[in-house]
């Protein structure tokens, strides 16, 4: 049966810009945090969604003069709240935040420019909507963000921040990948075939660790215990482990664990990644035996 799953990961971004940034920096670098991912083994990437959850501008800019503070009150329309903030950016000078993007084919987008000013103060510019984002919001695995400070407003004072003005722009970000099971990833050169007797009095190594293991194929001619793990702790009859009946198979592939048995819900799928098989017999001895391929 086919399935797919899409799993979500999560970080944080965040650029700081003084007095010597004078051109466009890296925002959020979506081919390097793909880049980063590794799908688990077993899994394919076949669709990458790219989201910006938060982005947030954080300034002081003391070189220039502070901005007369606008007299709005709570009973102001939206129009004449509107007015007295661009009058307020024509009384005083402002620089502004030019965001920018890179839609995967390296020459940078102008998408919007955000006026910034002296308020005494940090300041404080959410930039994702309508800034940045539009109402979908998602991104291109190839594609960037960027930004630069630039002079704006009337009249213009200096060129970037000035000596003690700064810029930080933070934010969060989500990646949501969708993984298929990778059913060509057999990535073995060599096959072993193994037959082991395992007792009842304490568990027996069948397999080594193996980091490369990737196709396993057992089955046992007696009931046995057995558990994938760095130590054979736990591994007794009625244990903190899984059990094979007499004649039972079990099946390995790519990270996926399969067997006619029972309590294989305590073995998770992460932790028969590579481990040595630790199996003990329970009534008599029995021989374990199949082919491990790598």
């Amino acid at each position: 049966m086919f399935s797919e799953s899409r799993p979500e990961i999560t970080g944080i971004f965040q650029t700081n810009f003084g007095q010597n940034d004078g051109t466009i920096k890296t925002i959020v670098d979506w081919p390097a945090i793909w880049a980063a991912y590794t799908p688990p083994a077993g899994w394919a990437i076949a669709g990458r969604a790219s989201e910006i959850r938060f982005m947030q501008a954080i300034y002081n800019l003391p070189s220039i003069r502070r901005a007369p503070v606008p007299e709005i009150n709570a009973y102001d329309a939206d129009e004449i709240t509107r007015t007295k903030m661009l009058e307020n950016f024509r009384l005083a000078p402002c620089k502004a935040i030019k965001l920018s993007v890179d839609l995967g084919d390296g020459a940078w987008q102008n998408r919007s420019e955000i006026w910034i000013q002296n308020v005494g103060q940090e300041g404080f510019k959410e930039l994702k909507m309508p800034y940045l984002s539009d109402a979908s919001g998602f991104w291109g695995s190839t594609q960037k963000i960027g930004a630069e400070i630039i002079p704006a407003g009337f009249p213009v004072v200096g060129d970037g921040l000035g000596v003690n003005d700064y810029v930080r722009i933070h934010g969060s970000y989500r990646i949501i990948p969708t993984l298929v099971p990778d059913l060509a990833a057999k990535p073995f050169t060599n096959a072993q075939g193994f037959s082991v007797n395992v007792g009842t009095s304490s568990p027996v190594q069948v397999l080594p660790a193996r980091n490369s293991r990737s196709l396993l194929h057992l089955t046992s001619n007696g009931k046995i215990w057995f558990s994938f793990a760095d130590s054979p702790s736990g591994v007794t009859p009625n244990g903190a482990c899984a059990f094979l009946s007499a004649g039972g198979a079990l099946s390995y592939e790519n990270g996926h664990l399969a067997f006619d048995g029972g309590r294989g819900e305590i073995i998770a799928t992460q932790n028969t990644l590579g481990f040595p098989l630790w199996a003990i017999a329970e009534f008599s001895a029995a021989a374990v035996s199949g082919t491990e391929y790598f």
